[in-house]
């Protein structure tokens, strides 16, 4: 995706890019931390990527030339029974057909995960300008809260678009990279799982 995005470039102007990595169990402090890091750098747009997902050469340049101040995708949770983890304010999934994506349909969201998103850096004075109405600080963008049920917590992401959301930002999904997109699974397997193979044939051996 880097070498394609330096190599053609975008609007005859190729882009300078920076990358910051941080690995911590703490995913709220690390988002926070790499939004320091991008205002350090003086950074004109945001790239989020997780490292469990697999996307195609060219996500930078489409989600640069739809020139939105914050576009992702919804992606599938890692679960047997997958669901998007885009979604309304109303608890709605925001799902993505191949009808939208023949359609190239660009949608409003309330909330997105991070796993892939491009942000403009112009949103950060619009959150400090929220900040400073409400008497707080900038950060933190991102934190995990408790909610009323014991066993549930509002994840980071939601936290930073509800910030977006008080700020008067607007989130939106696009469709055609959701259906390109893949979060990678992790699932445990055992040797009864190998015998269901069409290549297991125990014949002749011992068992």
């Amino acid at each position: 995706m880097v070498s394609r995005t330096i190599a053609q470039g975008l609007n005859g102007k190729r882009p300078s890019l920076h990358t910051s990595v941080v690995m911590s169990s703490d995913l709220a402090k690390s988002r926070n931390v790499l939004v320091r890091d991008a205002i350090t750098a003086d950074a004109d747009y945001m790239l989020w990527l997780d490292s469990d997902h697999i996307f195609p050469d060219w996500t930078l340049l489409r989600l640069l030339g739809i020139n939105l101040p914050v576009i992702g995708v919804t992606q599938p949770t890692r679960a047997r029974t997958p669901v998007p983890t885009a979604h309304q304010a109303d608890g709605a999934k925001v799902y993505t057909t191949p009808e939208m994506v023949k359609d190239k349909a660009m949608e409003r969201v309330a909330f997105i995960g991070l796993g892939i998103c491009l942000m403009d850096m112009k949103v950060i004075p619009q959150l400090e300008i929220q900040a400073a109405k409400e008497g707080r600080s900038l950060y933190p963008l991102f934190a995990r809260t408790p909610t009323a049920d014991p066993d549930k917590s509002d994840g980071e992401d939601s936290f930073f678009c509800r910030r977006l959301h008080d700020a008067g930002i607007p989130v939106h999904v696009d469709h055609i990279l959701s259906w390109e997109t893949k979060d990678i699974a992790s699932i445990p397997m055992t040797m009864s799982d190998t015998l269901k193979s069409p290549e297991a044939n125990l014949s002749g051996k011992s068992h």
